[in-house]
């Protein structure tokens, strides 16, 4: 999910004016400003809440008719039943009011619903429970506002009934004796924000003020503080009061219980904080009212007993492991249903419904979801048994979720809440009609907007600022909480020193960030994909802008800085990316880089071609022969030396403002070719007879044969020396090359620019041919060593991926070779995971042609450092890059031509490599691939013919849409389609058809897009055919001689 970084700007005059004021620093100052807290009056009941005393409680509506009426049955002696709820507001609530009352004489009792069996509030089951047990007083906490039936029932049976809640208040009030609520729209209470507890506290108050304070309410602030943190009201007003002066007394708190639940959660009482009760404390009270009753919670905070408050403690410990382990199944079910449902994915609100989901944790899920999909989010537990669906739901800030429930037109729904989270039930068979519902109201409220997530800023802090007096001078903005949010710092433009990936799944990150000589510890929940761009750098490249809050921990007793990220942006570091551009980045042909101190620019391009110069003829010097004047030589070389050669020849021809022109023999030899010149920052124009030259002043530029043919005298004008790669392999008589190869060498005995062939192989009864094509002035060869490639053939295994685990926890090197780039990303990600706790930071790497120059040149470092474990590759990887000793080279796809082969092998190195090839692909039948090709062209083109001769001309439009937008042709079908209608087909339109048929396919077989297309299904399909019928021996021959297929 995307994060929107808002940094908020006040007026500078209104931070000055209450810094001076107020005699606080200036980023407290700006902190008040961002949060709308202005006014001196305000500002000093924010700082100071201590010092703030709480509102009266008869200032709320029908405070005083609970009053008179608890003393009224207290003098009658009548038992009253305290009828609370099961999440911690509730739990607390109930604990205050038995606390006071009990103390205090009322006969008194209570009763929690189960979440599972009764569900919300008041319930009939629940009033004939009470009624057979000779109860006739309830006094509701934390629920009852929406009770309409039941209290009507209970006052059917003589009950009387009081609510005190603190919910949403509907269009009409419950019939009950009283009814205290501060959303009451008749209610004059000043704070309508507190907690289910909060609005107790004030019912409690305000009996002990009439009772003349017998015992001090203030002794319960403790349990009023759990509830109103646990419910996340809004923290400010009186809530804020509550809290600031409660978190003193949990720390010192009498209840045996509670002590014990803090030990055993690990808090330190001396340090404790919101986040305490928020992460520690309020989910286990939370479990067990989730997964059964939650009776053990009350027990636990009346407890007096020591081994009972601890007995009660582990339990509801354990409760919670089990609550997550559960949580965590709901949670993997839903993220799979949206994964394979794009309309679910889509969709403006997330609802989801599943049979064996638990009723009591699916609003934790809904929770986590709406959190990661910044969506409204409402899941549904199916009960089919009594055909009733149970769901919770929680919202975005933008959007009320009750809003939407209530334009909901569903049979039978009922629900309850407020606008960021509710409760609903209603019948399993209308739950599609639910859905569509719900995005309706959605649809109806928001049109088709999507909203973002928000991070809002309060200031931007260097790290040489971050410091304990900082830190400390926050500490008088506690307690942070809902509508009190904790200050959010951006930190720019910092340098990564350290950095790990943490977590069961490798789902958090810790790093340390450095700014000048200044260090800060940083910790990143749930961020780690945050880095998937760039796991394959080495965290020192990196630089990072982030959002987050500072936090104290303790360690060894010391006290620590710790800044708490909310999200993060990676990117490389400008300064190594430009070294990486020129020097670190650039090919070298000695066994290691040596990176060059020149500056990027034309000047270091000087500096490299002379050090290129220097190190290739130092090594080589007869290959200064081929670069002459009017050189005319063929140089057969490792792909090493090619690339070094192919290099200069470039730098040569920029160093002279000149421009070389690459010729290769169809599309798939120039995209690989072209990689070698990427390096520098030069990328070449590739051409051939359908995508035209797209720029006229490029340094460098790779056409095919066909191509150099047809546009012959134009290229001849434009370029001063010509390339030619590759061209053996077309000598071997399955290509049916030699009349195209003709042509060619016609052209080369004209006038022409001086040219050198650059080629891998040639064995001796093929240099007849060359010298026949070619006129040279001389032949170069390297002498070629051979590789020693042990081989395991698993061909047709059931699950590869699992046998390549194996292999990366046996401790070698292990590399996988894939064809498309796309799956590189994904299976790096897929072994990940698999291997997360056997990978560190960059360990497992993936290389393809889509990286830019400095990736991959980082990533050849890592693996030639043996300091990557794992490479997924596409086998089109640079020259230089060589596996360390012992490594394991899996193929998970055949290799396609010659070029692959010999990077693969040149990879793989020399005898001393002791290299193991595992084939991991799948069987597959052998037949002839390219005349099935070419057979289905044909045939296609026919059709084609027929719709021109109706229609006298038809548009290459018309034919896309008719054959390509359908995937009934390849991407070089549609190219050869596109020359056949635009060029040839309009050439004989009045002619009749048959015979155009016959001349049309005739101009066909020697059309230059057919012909380069041509040699490109042979390539492939002779290639292909190998890996999949050769046996092991033969394959292994292939790694030492790549053009053993065409021979």
């Amino acid at each position: 999910m995307k994060c929107e970084w808002v940094k908020l700007c006040p007026d500078q005059a209104i931070i000055d004016r209450i810094s001076q004021r107020h005699g606080i620093s200036g980023i407290l100052a700006r902190i008040l400003a961002n949060n709308g807290i202005v006014e001196d009056v305000e500002i000093e009941e924010y700082l100071y809440p201590e010092r703030t005393g709480f509102y009266d409680p008869f200032l709320m509506q029908d405070v005083d008719k609970v009053v008179d009426y608890l003393i009224k049955i207290r003098q009658k002696k009548e038992p009253i039943v305290i009828y609370g709820d099961y999440d911690v507001d509730g739990v607390t609530s109930t604990a205050l009011v038995y606390s006071i009352l009990h103390q205090l004489g009322w006969k008194v009792n209570y009763y929690i619903p189960s979440r599972l069996e009764e569900g919300y509030g008041l319930s009939q089951a629940a009033i004939i429970d009470l009624f057979n047990k000779k109860n006739r007083n309830i006094i509701t906490v934390d629920c009852g506002i929406s009770s309409f039936k039941e209290v009507d029932y209970a006052n059917f049976l003589n009950f009387k009934v009081i609510i005190t809640d603190h919910h949403e208040v509907q269009e009409k009030l419950p019939n009950a004796l009283a009814v205290v609520n501060p959303k009451r729209r008749d209610d004059r209470y000043p704070d309508k924000g507190l907690a289910g507890v909060g609005v107790a506290f004030k019912v409690m108050d305000a009996l002990l003020r009439r009772l003349g304070n017998p015992i001090d309410i203030m002794e319960y602030l403790d349990l009023v503080t759990l509830g109103t943190v646990a419910d996340i009201v809004p923290l400010k007003g009186e809530n804020r009061v509550i809290v600031r002066k409660g978190m003193r007394l949990i720390a010192e708190t009498k209840r045996i219980g509670l002590k014990k639940l803090m030990e055993i959660s690990g808090i330190n009482v001396e340090q404790i904080m919101t986040q305490d009760i928020g992460f520690k404390i309020a989910p286990r009270l939370n479990a067990v009212g989730r997964l059964e009753s939650a009776y053990a919670a009350l027990k636990l905070l009346l407890s007096q007993d020591e081994a009972e408050g601890m007995e009660i403690a582990r339990y509801l410990s354990s409760q919670n492991e089990k609550r997550q382990f559960i949580e965590n199944q709901i949670y993997q079910d839903a993220e799979t249903m949206l994964k394979n449902d794009r309309d679910l994915q889509e969709a403006p609100v997330i609802v989801l419904w599943k049979e064996d989901w638990h009723p009591g944790v699916i609003g934790i899920v809904s929770s986590r979801l709406s959190a990661k999909f910044y969506k409204p989010t409402l899941l549904l537990s199916l009960d089919y048994k009594d055909g009733v669906a149970r769901g919770s739901g929680r919202s975005i800030e933008q959007v009320n979720i009750m809003d939407l429930l209530s334009r909901a037109n569903v049979k039978g729904l009922e629900y309850g809440g407020h606008p960021m989270a509710a409760g609903f039930t209603l019948p399993a068979q209308e739950l599609t009609v639910f859905r569509e519902q719900i995005f309706e109201a959605y649809r109806a409220l928001y049109k088709e907007e999507v909203f973002t997530s928000k991070i809002y800023l309060d200031a931007e802090l260097p790290i040489d600022e971050i410091n304990e007096s900082l830190l400390d001078s926050l500490e008088i903005l506690k307690p942070f909480g809902q509508c009190n949010h904790e200050p959010a710092f951006l930190i720019k433009n910092a340098s990564v020193d350290r950095l790990k990936i943490l977590g069961n799944h490798s789902q958090h990150i810790r790093l340390i960030l450095k700014q000048g000589s200044r260090f800060l510890d940083c910790i990143g929940f749930n961020l780690s994909e945050r880095l998937e761009e760039f796991r394959y750098i080495r965290p020192n490249l990196l630089k990072a802008d982030c959002v987050g809050n500072l936090k104290a921990f303790w360690h060894f007793g010391s006290k620590q800085i710790q800044f708490s990220i909310k999200d993060i942006h990676f990117y490389l570091d400008p300064a190594v990316k430009e070294v990486e551009r020129t020097a670190k980045a650039l090919f070298s042909i000695s066994k290691k880089n040596e990176p060059t101190s020149a500056e990027p620019g034309s000047e270091n391009l000087e500096t490299l071609h002379a050090d290129m110069r220097q190190r290739l003829f130092s090594k080589y010097p007869l290959l200064q022969k081929a670069f002459s004047d009017q050189s005319r030589y063929a140089i057969f070389a490792s792909p090493k030396t090619q690339d070094a050669v192919l290099s200069l020849k470039c730098l040569n021809a920029i160093s002279k403002g000149q421009r070389l022109l690459l010729v290769t023999p169809s599309a798939s030899f120039s995209v690989f070719r072209s990689q070698v010149f990427k390096q520098f920052d030069i990328f070449p124009t590739v051409s051939n007879v359908v995508l035209e030259l797209s720029s006229s002043s490029s340094a460098c530029t790779i056409v095919t044969i066909p191509y150099l043919i047809a546009h012959y005298e134009e290229l001849k004008r434009d370029f001063h020396e010509f390339v030619f790669l590759d061209i053996e392999y077309l000598f071997h008589e399955k290509m049916e090359a030699r009349p195209v190869l003709r042509q060619l060498a016609d052209l080369l005995r004209t006038k022409t620019p001086p040219f050198t062939y650059v080629g891998s192989f040639l064995l001796p009864e093929k240099k007849a041919a060359l010298t026949t094509f070619f006129p040279l002035s001389g032949l170069l060869t390297e002498p070629m060593k051979s590789t020693r490639i042990r081989l395991v053939d698993r061909r047709g295994i059931a699950d590869p991926l699992s046998y390549i685990q194996q292999l990366v926890k046996n401790g070698e090197f292990v590399c996988v070779s894939v064809q498309k780039p796309e799956r590189t990303v994904g299976l790096t990600k897929e072994f990940g995971k698999m291997l997360s706790e056997h990978f560190h930071n960059g360990e497992v790497v993936f290389y393809n042609q889509q990286l830019k120059p400095f990736q991959k040149s980082k990533i050849e470092d890592l693996v030639m450092e043996n300091k990557a474990r794992l490479l997924i590759t596409t086998p089109d990887f640079s020259s230089h890059l060589k596996f360390p000793a012992n490594a394991n080279l899996c193929i998970l796809d055949p290799l396609k031509n010659p070029l692959e082969v010999l990077t693969v092998s040149n990879a793989v190195g020399t005898q001393k490599s002791n290299a193991i090839l595992h084939l991991l692909y799948d069987t597959k039948p052998t037949q002839g691939h390219s005349a099935d090709r070419k057979h289905r062209l044909e045939k296609m083109i026919l059709s084609v013919l027929k719709l021109a001769s109706s229609e006298h001309r038809t548009p290459w439009e018309k034919v896309r849409d008719l054959f390509v937008s359908k995937g009934e042709t390849t991407r070089f079908e549609a190219f050869s389609l596109r020359t056949f209608v635009e060029e040839i087909a309009p050439a004989g339109k009045y002619d009749n058809l048959s015979e155009r048929e016959k001349g049309l396919f005739k101009s066909l077989q020697t059309h230059p897009d057919f012909i380069e297309f041509k040699w490109e299904w042979f390539i492939t399909d002779i290639y292909e055919r190998a890996f999949y019928s050769y046996d092991a021996r033969k394959i292994v021959e292939l790694f030492d001689l790549p053009y053993l297929p065409l021979v």
